[in-house]
């Protein structure tokens, strides 16, 4: 028996009881089921063909300047070259903050056995960011305005890099990367006030499918993030699927959310997921929870057209 998932799996667990962390730049997703290749360059070729995906998640709904995010996913393998590449258009917003980035993937693999593959991923981006100040509403008794909040913040064509690792096979999915590896911090060029910092993120996760029955499939999983001035976020997951057309499942966020998230797939080339995440600590009473929908669509699984169910 391989027990090489089982090995990674103990050392992530290990790794959520041992790290210590230090506040998150990135946009957040709910589920990597629906954003691997968003976490890790790592992952870009490993669809059987071509692959697009689209994804738009509404955050903390009834609450004003509540974080929205959109992004459009590409990526191919090129099987001669065990290569695959990948692009990305994210679209992030927070309060006043605007954010558009476009990155650029690419994946090397090589086979460690019969049954699964290392992937290496190289990440290259550019971004661009705004954020005018004098349009926010401060309180402060003793000024009319607020003196540190005055001008306006715009970067544009801000480069950064990242790395990724995946071991995958057909079962399951170990995965590290470091998406931005580049520390850069914006301030205004009026007050120096600092609104925006992109931070180094390290994320570390597992999962592992297990057949119950003929139809029907568990996936176990496990997602670590840590970033200097937050805590570690920890994102265990459990899975269902009813083979070959519905997941459902549920997840947690350690010390801040929980929520339920279905994919259904339509055909072995379409598939849509939505996820509906609530709040677990004391913001459950200010908002209505987060909403996040997937889309995917692949063409060219292979030449002789045979076609194997992708669980990742």
């Amino acid at each position: 028996m391989n027990r090489t998932p089982f090995i990674f799996m103990a050392i992530l667990l290990l790794l959520s009881t041992a790290m210590k962390a230090n506040a998150q730049t990135d946009a957040v997703y709910s589920q990597s089921l629906f954003n691997t290749q968003l976490a890790n360059p790592a992952y870009a070729g490993t669809w059987s063909g071509t692959g697009y995906m689209m994804n738009i998640r509404r955050q903390w709904i009834g609450m004003e300047g509540a974080p929205s995010t959109q992004s459009l996913t590409f990526q191919q393998q090129h099987f001669r070259q065990n290569a695959g590449w990948g692009l990305h258009i994210l679209n992030d917003r927070l309060g006043k903050e605007r954010k558009v980035s476009l990155l650029g993937d690419y994946s090397y693999r090589i086979e460690t056995n019969w049954r699964s593959w290392l992937y290496f991923g190289l990440r290259f981006g550019i971004t661009g960011y705004r954020n005018n100040l004098d349009l926010y509403n401060t309180y402060d008794p003793n000024y009319d305005f607020d003196p540190a909040f005055q001008g306006m913040i715009e970067r544009y064509l801000i480069p950064n890099f990242g790395i990724g690792f995946l071991l995958q096979s057909d079962d399951y999915q170990i995965g590290f990367s470091v998406p931005r590896l580049i520390q850069l911090e914006y301030s205004s060029d009026v007050s120096r006030l600092n609104t925006y910092s992109e931070l180094r993120h390290y994320l570390l996760s597992g999962s592992k499918v297990y057949r119950l029955s003929y139809h029907v499939f568990i996936e176990p999983s496990i997602r670590l993030m840590l970033v200097r001035g937050a805590p570690l976020e920890i994102n265990p997951s459990l899975d269902v699927l009813l083979y070959p057309k519905f997941w459902i499942g549920g997840f947690y966020r350690y010390n801040e959310s929980a929520g339920a998230t279905l994919q259904w797939v339509f055909s072995r080339n379409m598939r849509f997921g939505y996820i509906f995440e609530f709040p677990a600590n004391r913001f459950s009473r200010q908002q209505f929870g987060t909403h996040e929908v997937m889309f995917s669509y692949e063409v060219n699984f292979t030449r002789n057209n045979r076609y194997n169910f992708r669980f990742y």
